[in-house]
């Protein structure tokens, strides 16, 4: 990985590129303030020495060197609010990216895949991205503009001050290029670890309604206190390299001041240099070590942990997409199965195996069967979810489903009705009619709703606004399932599969599930995996696996 990738990749996520242009051009007049005040300050210091001072040159010196100030003072506080801003768009545009990628990554991506541990990722990453690249390359424009300025100004005044601080650059950089690697390991090793420790303790926050009912305490504690005690070692050997590589360097910049006092008092003594710039010698060192830092830093420590964060990044990017098909359906009126198997990857059993089936619009299948069988993995087979597992032959409506795009299959053919449904943030309206768009008829929602037993919660004081948030719906397990099932329904599918929808309902609730499935199963394709013997009763042919 070169620089230049990693701040080509930083540049992209910037979408605002004049918002960046003025944040730059801010933080360089503030830095030309910084190279004017010592200068000044010494001029001041050697028209006093001179005793032939005007005043009215003193005082316009004098009224000169506020104006600097105000100025710099002014630049500063407007290139902190431009800063905000920029850092958290580029920051959102990188992770915003990265999400839409994990989202259409094969099916195999997720076997493993903890929510928790790449939330945290992509935050650290993200943040750490858009801050080096905000801090440190625009600071390489105008540190390094800073830094030539001062150094010009200084070998004016005296070459051997010229000398000295180039010696404290030079010195500086072997400094930081000496712990260079070893910050990159280090810092790399603790991002990783800090990581899985976000995902450890996310989970026990998750899981702290099942810690306890089962009074899980000392072992939720334990499994933390590991992933602590692993991500305090990382944390400590970072801190470590990171506060060895810091002492040297100040040591350095502490023997050069020392050092350009000394040749600034020697100069003034010889009559080489006049005594109001030792001022701006002195100013001008603490500047340019400044400088130094800044510029430095961004090819020392935060470059190695920005290398860190982009390599993640490059990482999750290198893994290809689930494959997408171009062609679609208008109707389905049938669906055939033919030899169908599906393995995992590394496992050697099948979760379905050699399954041959037909299925016609107009009919009701239930699919019954043990636990383990296979039933819930058909229905995600038929979906197109499990693309790139799969072997034997689907066909959709004369389609071949590797041929067609499977999410424009899922959005606009086929509805899903999952065994355990997901609500999301926010009102009942918006949950009911999630995936058919705000549109449709709210007769026909209410009508629907009512029709699958939701009436007590339709009857709620706010109605369709009832507020609804992801981990605490308001809503009882049972009224969940309604509003997935009439989430699914209102989108008019070609293609109805229900996984378990029952499971969560008592027997009036699942007597008008089964009402609602023979009355409108005329115009698609309903497959119900069920157990529900009352279900299976309004099949019109039942599949056992």
């Amino acid at each position: 990985m070169t620089m230049l990738e990693l701040i080509t990749y930083c540049w992209h996520s910037i979408k605002v590129k004049r918002r960046l242009m003025g944040y730059s051009l801010l933080c360089l007049i503030a830095m030309t303030c910084s190279v004017l005040l010592p200068y000044l300050t010494g001029v001041v210091i050697n028209l006093l020495v001179g005793r032939s001072c005007d005043s009215t040159v003193f005082i316009g010196l004098c009224i000169l060197l506020a104006v600097v100030y105000c100025v710099q003072a002014v630049c500063y506080y407007l290139s902190s609010l431009l800063y905000t801003y920029i850092e958290a768009d580029s920051s959102y545009q990188i992770e915003r990216g990265a999400t839409s990628h994990i989202q259409h990554l094969p099916v195999t991506f997720y076997m493993d895949f903890d929510p928790g541990y790449w939330r945290r990722r992509l935050d650290d990453d993200s943040n750490g991205l858009a801050m080096w690249f905000m801090s440190a390359v625009t600071g390489i424009l105008e540190h390094g503009c800073l830094l030539l300025i001062m150094l010009a100004v200084l070998c004016s005044i005296s070459q051997t001050l010229f000398f000295a601080s180039l010696v404290l650059a030079v010195a500086s950089t072997i400094v930081v290029a000496a712990f260079k690697m070893s910050l990159h390991d280090a810092s790399s090793k603790f991002v990783q670890k800090m990581s899985n420790y976000s995902s450890v303790a996310l989970r026990q926050l998750l899981l702290a309604e099942f810690i306890r009912r089962n009074s899980l305490f000392r072992n939720s504690l334990s499994r933390l206190d590991d992933a602590f005690l692993d991500v305090r070692e990382t944390m400590y050997e970072s801190n470590r390299v990171g506060a060895r590589a810091s002492l040297a360097y100040e040591l350095v910049v502490g023997l050069s001041t020392s050092a350009v006092v000394l040749v600034a008092a020697l100069e003034v003594a010889n009559g080489r240099m006049e005594p109001g710039y030792v001022a701006t010698a002195v100013g001008y060192f603490g500047s340019i070590a400044a400088s130094v830092q800044a510029l430095f830093g961004a090819f020392g420590k935060d470059l190695q942990g920005a290398k860190v964060h982009y390599e993640r990044m490059n990482e999750l990017e290198k893994l290809d997409e689930e494959p997408v098909g171009t062609g679609t359906v208008r109707s389905v009126p049938t669906i055939e199965l033919s030899e169908v198997s599906q393995r995992w990857p590394g496992e050697d059993a099948y979760t379905l195996q050699g399954v041959n089936a037909h299925f016609a619009r107009g009919l009701v299948y239930g699919i019954t069967g043990t636990n383990g069988s296979g039933k819930t993995t058909l229905l995600r087979t038929m979906a197109g979810e499990l693309r790139g597992t799969v072997d034997g032959e689907v066909v959709i409506g004369g389609e071949q489903l590797g041929d067609l795009d499977q999410y424009e299959l899922r959005k606009s053919t086929i509805g899903f009705v999952d065994q355990h449904p997901t609500i999301v943030s926010g009102t009942l309206w918006e949950n009911l009619t999630l995936l058919c768009g705000t549109d449709v008829e709210e007769a026909r929602v209410i009508s629907l709703a009512e029709d699958v037993g939701l009436q007590k919660v339709l009857r709620n004081p706010d109605g369709m606004q009832l507020a609804l948030d992801d981990t605490h719906p308001a809503l009882s397990g049972g009224e969940q399932q309604k509003v997935s099932i009439v989430r699914a329904m209102l989108k008019s599918p070609e293609v109805l599969l229900l996984d378990e929808p029952s499971s969560a309902l008592d027997a009036e609730s699942r007597a008008a599930l089964a009402s609602v499935l023979k009355r409108d199963k005329a115009n698609r394709i309903t497959i119900v995996v069920t157990h529900d013997d009352e279900l299976l009763d309004v099949c019109d042919k039942v599949i056992r696996l």
